[in-house]
């Protein structure tokens, strides 16, 4: 906690790649870091630009979380084919 008053914040160059809405995710997370506090997001303009992301991917998030679901049925019912 003491890192994050000090001003330290994560490398944003760290974070690759190039899905959609990431510019903006990083662009958001900057303003956030402000030291000025006037200068930073609200809570819900945050919430808004959090919520545009998530609906540019949701239709790959209910994907990723049916594909595992499915693997984890397969290996639920896999001790099963042994018997």
């Amino acid at each position: 906690m003491s890192c994050i008053l000090l001003g330290d914040r994560p490398k944003l160059a760290d974070i690759k790649g190039d899905a959609a809405g990431l510019t903006e995710l990083t662009e958001l997370m900057k303003r956030c870091w402000d030291h000025k506090p006037e200068r930073r997001p609200r809570a819900l303009e945050c919430t808004t630009e959090t919520e545009k992301l998530f609906k540019i991917h949701e239709h790959e998030l209910t994907d990723a979380v049916i594909e595992v679901l499915k693997k984890l049925d397969q290996k639920a019912v896999a001790p099963l084919r042994f018997l």
